[in-house]
C-alpha cells in the first residue's frame, strides 16, 4: 500500500489551508519513485454532495439507480408488456437480429427494431426528464431514431419522470429535429422540455405535454405507468436480480457519488479534477467557463478551446471518467472511458484537446491519470460518438478491490501517469 508523508502546499505566496499527503511509490503499481497527490474526499465535500437538481428529484426512485442503458431495457420490457395487454389478439414477437457484414449472426439487442406486434415492427425509445443547467429548464431528449432507414413501422416513447413513466405512440413528426449532416449516423431526435427558469418539474411536465399533444399532433397517449406498478416492477425485478447490480450496490453503497446520475457524476468528477490541477500547478493561469475560454485571445483562435473542459496556460485539458463495473457475461471487472473525441469530426485532424485525463471511479475512491499517448483509443462504430478505452481486471474475480490493482497497473504500464487519488 501507499505510505504517506504529510506536507503543506503553497498557493502563490500563501500556504494552502489543505493538508495533503504525498505517497511513497508502491513498486507493485510500477510507480518507480513517482509521487502523486493523495487527498481525502472530505476536502471536496461541497462538490461531491452537490448531486444536482435531477438526482434530488429522483431520490429513492429505483429506476433512477439503474444505468441509462439498463433502464432503457427495463422500460422497453414494460412498454412491450403494456402493448401485449392492449393488443392481446395480436402476436408479439422478438426481433429478427440479422447478419453482420462479416456473416456472423447479430445479438437480439443489435436488431434494427425492438419487437413486433401483429407483424408491425416497433421501435421503443426512452428518456429521462432532467434538469439542464445550461438551458435553465427541465428537458428530455429521445435520440438515435433512425427515421430514414425504414427500420421500424411504429415508434413508442417512454418518458421517465420522478413520479411515473409516460408511454406514448409518436407520430414521427412532432418535436422532431435533425442532427445536421450527421443525421444518417446519429438518427433523429425528439426534444421536449419545460419553460426557461421553470424550476418545478411538475410545471415542466404540463408544458411538455402541451408540446407533444398539441392540436396538430397525432401523438397518442398509451399509458401512465407507476414506478411501483406491476409493469415496471416485473421488468425491474430481473434487472435488480443481476449479479452486476448486486455487486455495485454492495461495494458502492458508501460512495459519495452513488446517488448522482451519470451526467451529474461526470460534472462532479470534472470539478474535482479541476481543483486538483490548480493545486498541482499553483502558479498557472486557468480558464474553465465557456465565456472565459471563448475570450482567451487570438493565440487560441481555431484551436477549439471550448471543446476541452478547461485551459491551463493555454493547454486544453479533457477529463473522462469510467466506473469500475462488473460485467456479468464475462465475469470480470472493467473500466471503460467512452466518448473520447480526440479530433474534430467536421475538421478532420484538428485536435480537440492537448492533455487527456482518465479518472477511475472505484469503491476505494477516484484515481486520476494522465494519458501520455501510449494507451491508444479504439475507434467507435460511430465517429461522432468518439473513441473508447477499456481496461479489464482478472477474470472470475468478484472482489473489486482485488481487481482494482491490476487495472491501475495496466494503465501505468501503458504509459499513463498517476496524478492524484481522492480517497472515499
Amino acid at each position: 500500500m501507499l505510505g504517506r508523508l504529510l506536507c503543506s502546499i503553497k498557493v502563490g505566496d500563501r500556504p494552502s489551508p489543505f493538508r495533503t499527503a504525498w505517497p511513497v511509490a508502491d513498486p507493485s503499481l510500477g510507480l518507480a519513485g513517482a509521487r502523486n497527490l493523495v487527498v481525502p474526499a472530505r476536502e471536496f465535500r461541497e462538490i461531491l454532495e452537490d448531486v444536482g437538481e435531477t438526482s434530488r428529484a429522483y431520490a429513492g426512485n429505483p429506476l433512477a439507480q439503474l444505468s441509462p442503458n439498463r433502464r432503457g431495457h427495463v422500460l422497453q420490457n414494460a412498454v412491450r408488456q403494456v402493448l401485449s395487454q392492449k393488443h392481446s389478439d395480436m402476436q408479439v414477437k422478438g426481433p429478427t437480429p440479422g447478419i453482420s457484414i462479416r456473416g456472423a449472426r447479430l445479438r437480439p439487442d443489435q436488431a434494427k427494431y425492438d419487437f413486433s406486434i401483429g407483424g408491425r415492427r416497433v421501435e421503443c425509445k426512452s428518456a429521462q426528464l432532467c434538469w439542464c443547467q445550461s438551458e435553465v429548464r427541465w428537458t428530455a431528449r429521445f435520440s438515435g431514431i433512425k427515421l430514414e432507414q425504414n427500420y421500424f413501422d411504429d415508434l413508442y416513447l417512454a418518458l421517465f419522470t420522478p413520479s411515473n413513466v409516460l408511454v406514448l405512440q409518436h407520430d414521427l413528426h412532432t418535436c422532431m429535429s435533425r442532427a445536421g449532416r450527421r443525421t444518417s449516423e446519429f438518427g433523429w431526435r425528439v426534444n421536449v422540455g419545460g419553460g426557461k427558469h421553470q424550476t418545478n418539474w411538475r410545471d415542466a411536465m404540463v408544458a411538455l405535454a402541451k408540446q407533444l399533444f398539441k392540436a396538430d399532433s397525432n401523438c397518442r397517449r398509451v399509458a401512465v405507468l407507476q414506478v411501483h406498478g406491476p409493469e415496471i416492477s416485473a421488468a425491474l425485478s430481473h434487472a435488480l436480480r443481476s449479479r452486476s447490480k448486486e455487486l455495485a450496490d454492495k461495494f458502492y453503497k458508501e460512495s459519495p457519488l452513488q446517488l448522482a446520475n451519470p451526467s451529474s457524476r461526470g460534472l462532479q468528477i470534472e470539478a474535482v479534477a479541476f481543483e486538483l490541477d490548480k493545486r498541482m500547478h499553483p502558479e498557472a493561469f486557468f480558464l474553465r467557463s465557456a465565456a472565459e475560454k471563448a475570450g482567451a485571445g487570438g493565440s487560441l483562435r481555431g484551436l477549439h478551446a471550448a471543446s476541452a473542459d478547461w485551459l491551463r496556460n493555454g493547454t486544453r485539458i479533457e477529463v473522462k471518467h469510467g466506473a469500475l463495473l462488473f460485467k456479468e457475461q464475462r465475469c470480470v471487472w472493467t473500466c471503460s472511458f467512452t466518448g473520447i473525441r480526440s479530433t474534430s469530426v467536421l475538421q478532420g485532424d484538428v485536435r480537440n484537446f492537448d492533455e487527456l485525463w482518465l479518472v477511475v471511479l472505484s469503491p476505494r475512491g477516484l484515481h486520476f491519470f494522465r494519458d501520455d499517448g501510449g494507451l491508444g483509443i479504439a475507434k467507435a462504430s460511430h465517429l461522432g460518438r468518439g473513441g473508447c478505452i477499456q481496461v479489464c481486471g482478472p477474470y472470475n474475480e468478484p472482489d473489486p478491490h482485488a481487481a482494482l490493482e491490476p487495472i491501475l497497473h495496466k494503465l501505468i504500464c501503458r504509459g499513463c501517469t498517476l496524478l492524484a487519488t481522492v480517497l472515499f
